[in-house]
């Protein structure tokens, strides 16, 4: 198959996507509610009471102060 068919290809994809509406999502993350949290605290996934919690909760928590510090242009891609 040449580029150039290829390239008119994935446009036709593309063009059918969009008319389907399924083109261009916003990947935006959702903050976790407060009783969210306390879910995964209750439930044992976060807390202190296993090795496994203990490690979600720091990993947690260091995600969340990483992130704040990374700047908007980067790319998860960028950062591996």
């Amino acid at each position: 198959m040449t580029s150039y068919l290829r390239k008119q290809v994935l446009l036709s994809k593309q063009k059918e996507l969009t008319k389907k509406g399924k083109r261009n999502r916003s990947n935006a993350s959702i903050a976790l509610t407060s009783d969210e949290l306390n879910t995964f605290y209750e439930k044992g996934l976060l807390g202190t009471r296993n090795p496994d919690a203990l490690l979600n909760t720091l990993l947690k928590q260091h995600y969340l102060v990483w992130a704040q510090r990374l700047p908007r242009t980067w790319t998860w891609a960028g950062a591996i």
